[in-house]
């Protein structure tokens, strides 16, 4: 935050609110308010809230975002989340034969069952108290008073049920636009205020295509429209995007690779700083580039040559896609998903987010805390 910003004022305005009041107090009862992680990088300062609204000012869409906005900043207040992620293989004593055929279990696997217990136990809150949902996302169990299973090694347990889920291995999305920020900060390329832009560049040179989960192109409709709502925002290359980069790779990679705007970035910084002279970057930068530019140029009767063969249409490009990945029609998935509510032997996937920080993150969603479990 700013040297000048008050910190206190701003609590002082939540301190009442029915949702987070009693954080907002809690942190006006200390000595000392010291906000932790984060750089300024001159852009612009964090996002606050400027006023208490309650629920009923707002929609639903925009109260979901000023609530996250509060929590936000009451959680940069606050200190880390401080947890122990526990593991303990517990080795399964099949010797019954008729225990092991009625757990599905070969025989002469019997003895070699390993099972894996795993709880997440939260010795101090910390951010999480305003962002409870951080919670569920290291799978903390023990934030909702459940008893830590303390086991030691030689340690004899019972098992209660034994029971075999099948479950099968997912795809690796396409990055999403979220994914992206955090992969440009981590490479220092942009800032707050920039990145947004230059996501939108590759999106208007038609590089990349913004597509659901189910690789439809994403397309704005009317507030009264009656069709499903698109979920996910997946940035999916484009045959042109595609055909570009490889070119690139294969004859100037230096080119896209992100060292080289970070060091762009980083000069620019030094220039505002003062220990660079403006015109000797420029200079130096403008000459390597157009170096570049020559050599690449001679190339060019096989880039044209390579983006003939490669360029197809955008719909036939992510249709193609969705024949490779098995993604069925919205139609018959509601169909597929009809059918297996009315199932009783419809097996639940669930997804454990195995991460642990000590600084409020990007993420989202209700609250909710899953107990310690055997697998």
């Amino acid at each position: 935050y700013a040297p000048g910003f008050d910190a206190r004022a701003v609590l002082r305005e939540h301190a009442r609110h029915p949702v987070w009041g009693r954080t907002a107090g809690f942190l006006l009862a200390r000595d000392k308010l010291v906000p932790g992680g984060g750089r300024r990088v001159g852009d612009h300062d964090p996002i606050t809230p400027t006023r208490c609204v309650q629920r009923a000012e707002l929609k639903p869409v925009e109260w979901r975002l000023y609530e996250y906005v509060v929590r936000h900043f009451l959680a940069s207040l606050m200190g880390e989340l401080r947890l122990r992620d526990i593991t303990t293989e517990i080795r399964a004593d099949l010797e019954d034969a008729r225990a092991a055929a009625a757990a599905g279990i070969r025989d002469d696997d019997a003895r070699n069952v390993v099972l894996v217990h795993r709880q997440v136990v939260v010795d101090e809150v910390g951010y999480a108290a305003a962002m409870p949902w951080v919670l569920r996302d290291v799978r903390a169990g023990g934030a909702d008073g459940v008893e830590e299973v303390t086991l030691s090694e030689g340690d004899r347990v019972e098992l209660s049920n034994v029971r075999v889920e099948p479950s099968m291995t997912e795809r690796a999305g396409f990055l999403q636009e979220h994914e992206l920020v955090s992969l440009m900060d981590a490479h220092q390329i942009g800032t707050d205020a920039s990145m947004s832009q230059h996501i939108a560049n590759i999106i208007d040179r038609k590089y990349v295509a913004v597509c659901d989960n189910d690789l439809r192109e994403i397309v704005h409709r009317a507030p009264n429209d009656k069709r499903p709502r698109q979920i996910g925002r997946q940035l999916v290359p484009t045959p042109l995007g595609i055909a570009l980069i490889e070119n690139y790779i294969e004859r100037k990679e230096q080119l896209v690779q992100p060292a080289i705007r970070a060091q762009m970035e980083a000069e620019v910084a030094r220039i505002a700083s003062g220990e660079l002279d403006k015109a000797a970057v420029l200079d130096k930068n403008l000459s390597w580039f157009k170096r570049e530019f020559r050599e690449f140029s001679e190339h060019m009767p096989a880039v044209e040559a390579s983006f003939r063969e490669e360029l197809t249409p955008l719909r036939d490009h992510l249709a193609a896609l969705r024949r490779r990945f098995n993604i069925p029609s919205p139609s018959a998935r509601s169909s597929a998903s009809t059918s297996s509510r009315s199932s009783p032997s419809a097996a639940a996937r669930a997804k454990a987010t195995q991460r642990v920080s000590g600084k409020p993150g990007k993420s989202g969603g209700p609250p909710r805390r899953d107990a310690p479990s055997s697998r």
